[in-house]
């Protein structure tokens, strides 16, 4: 609630300002954008909450769970990327939801000769999920004629473009994107953001301030109620569920569930696991949740926990049995 009001105040200043450059207000669609297009206008657009929505709650989980995880022993940034791993994987059994008419919007405005790109506080690990999930609703930012091949940008730590995507990981995004326009030599005649975080909007203004570059901030609320209902029990079930889909016990320690992962956790962490790893491994998931068993309505994820890991010892055991026999003990 404080730091709501603080970005409150914080938009309040920037109204009151005596800058001319800027303009920063609060809207729930993405149209408002055309309001504002100049010639020369760069379009920058937030991922989560603004032009996409996971379904079951799994994108704001990853800040309750780096938070568990900090509680647990890990350092900041190893808690981060766990969790980020995690919905790596997880986001595999899960749909992705476009924000209203966001996939039609950025076409049309690519058509136009626009260029858009994205800004997004997702990291390296999961780049080559996020470009695929967008391609599946129709989204394609590197359709912009401001850089065609990846770039690191850093401002505390290694950040990345990639595809027309800005991958910011903790660093600040009005700094990145700044950073990202300088690595390529680039200056904005105008720079229209829209995110769905005041803290995001404030932040690449600054940066516009600083260079004198005209702005305009749309603080996207659509899917403000959205965020308030997020229930963490709710999603903790669902999450569990799908760790259970893919073979990881949620009641194990947090070094026994790094282990479970496919392939290794660091490979995971740094995107360097092969993709065809985690494909398999997250079909043989999707072959288990839609050829399982109706056991769900009688006792839920638990009870299938429970029958998964009876199953399991059977089958060890009767393995062992069989390799005895075939030996000829």
């Amino acid at each position: 609630m404080i730091k709501k009001i603080l970005s409150y105040i914080l938009f309040f200043i920037t109204l009151c300002s005596q800058n001319s450059y800027a303009l920063i207000f609060e809207s729930n669609k993405l149209e408002d954008i055309y309001q504002y297009l100049d010639e020369g206008a760069v379009v920058v657009l937030d991922i989560d909450y603004t032009i996409i929505e996971v379904s079951m709650g799994i994108e704001p989980w990853i800040y309750h769970e780096t938070k568990r995880l900090k509680k647990k022993g890990l350092a900041h940034k190893e808690a981060f990327d766990y969790a980020i791993a995690m919905y790596d994987i997880l986001t595999d059994l899960t749909k992705l939801i476009p924000v209203g008419d966001s996939p039609k919007i950025v076409n049309d405005l690519q058509q136009k000769g626009f260029p858009v790109i994205a800004l997004t506080k997702r990291s390296i690990p999961v780049i080559d999920k996020t470009i695929k999930q967008l391609k599946v609703i129709g989204i394609d930012f590197s359709k912009n004629d401001l850089c065609d091949h990846d770039i690191d940008v850093m401002v505390t730590h290694m950040g990345r473009f990639s595809k027309g995507i800005i991958f910011t990981g903790y660093n600040d995004k009005g700094k990145m994107l700044f950073n990202f326009f300088e690595k390529i030599n680039f200056v904005p005649q105008k720079i229209i953001f829209v995110d769905d975080r005041m803290k995001n909007v404030v932040s690449v203004d600054k940066a516009a301030r600083i260079h004198n570059i005209p702005y305009v901030g749309i603080r996207f609320s659509l899917l403000d109620k959205v965020k308030k209902d997020f229930d963490l029990q709710v999603v903790e079930k669902n999450v569990n569920a799908l760790k259970i889909k893919l073979g990881i016990n949620p009641l194990n320690s947090v070094v026994t569930e790094k282990k479970q992962i496919p392939r290794s956790f660091d490979g995971l962490r740094t995107g360097q696991a092969p993709a065809n790893v985690k494909a398999m491994a997250c079909k043989q998931a999707l072959r288990q949740a839609s050829t399982g068993r109706q056991d769900d309505r009688r006792g839920g994820s638990w009870f299938e926990y429970i029958s998964n890991a009876i199953l399991s010892c059977a089958r060890k055991i009767f393995n062992f049995f069989k390799c005895l026999l075939a030996s000829g003990f």
